[in-house]
């Protein structure tokens, strides 16, 4: 539960937060699904690893994000 915790809170913060998630679901309680799913500002890539971190050297710039199941790759711009 506690990254599903971490991004709801940090939507106070935010417009928005991506999670990228290995698996093809989530494991935390039924509860804490249900908040993270039903807010407008998450974003869940299933599936899936981040496979490169991208910057200015003072801060990210974009994400490369690589599903496991068909190997496609998206990069996502922060």
């Amino acid at each position: 539960d506690t990254a599903m915790e971490s991004a709801s809170f940090l939507t106070n913060f935010t417009q928005s937060i991506t999670i990228v998630h290995i698996s093809d679901k989530l494991t935390a309680s039924h509860a804490m699904q249900e908040r993270v799913i039903n807010n407008p500002h998450i974003n869940i890539i299933y599936s899936s690893t981040v496979t490169a971190i991208e910057g200015d050297g003072k801060q990210v710039t974009q994400v490369t994000v690589t599903n496991q199941r068909t190997n496609e790759r998206q990069t996502i711009s922060v």
